[in-house]
């Protein structure tokens, strides 16, 4: 026997995956249906799923087709991720395509402006600040 076979027929292993197919269904429920341990019955769905490009962790379907794993998309990078930038959210963060303010830092995380808009002070601290002046 070759590395990555099996030593079942393949009508073992059609009724292993049907039986894994089931909603609910666990590697130690479909052993003891088809009298088999959880390891054989682990080992089998395992050999059939690298054999037909399935992920380790997706659920078997019988009528599967072997599919390729989408690219992840590069993230993008803004001003505030490489830390020289405002960090004032302009839009809605929810959506595809908000952006940051990115103008040269003042004081903290934030543009003059925007740090005015965050760190406005109360009436009662600005009178104290001309009081003590």
């Amino acid at each position: 026997m070759k590395p990555g076979e099996s030593s079942r027929t393949a009508e073992q292993v059609a009724a292993i995956i049907k039986a894994y197919d089931e909603p609910g269904a666990t590697y130690s429920t479909v052993g003891k249906l088809l009298g088999l341990n959880r390891s054989q019955v682990s080992g089998v769905l395992g050999r059939w799923r690298r054999a037909n490009g399935i992920p380790a962790k997706a659920r078997v379907k019988v009528d599967q087709e072997p599919r390729e794993a989408p690219e992840p998309p590069e993230p993008a990078r803004s001003p505030v991720q490489d830390g020289i930038g405002c960090r004032w959210i302009a839009g809605d963060p929810a959506q595809v395509g908000f952006e940051v303010c990115g103008a040269p830092l003042w004081r903290g995380s934030y543009c003059a402006p925007h740090h005015a808009r965050c760190h406005h002070r109360s009436p009662a601290d600005q009178a104290i600040d001309e009081t003590i002046g």
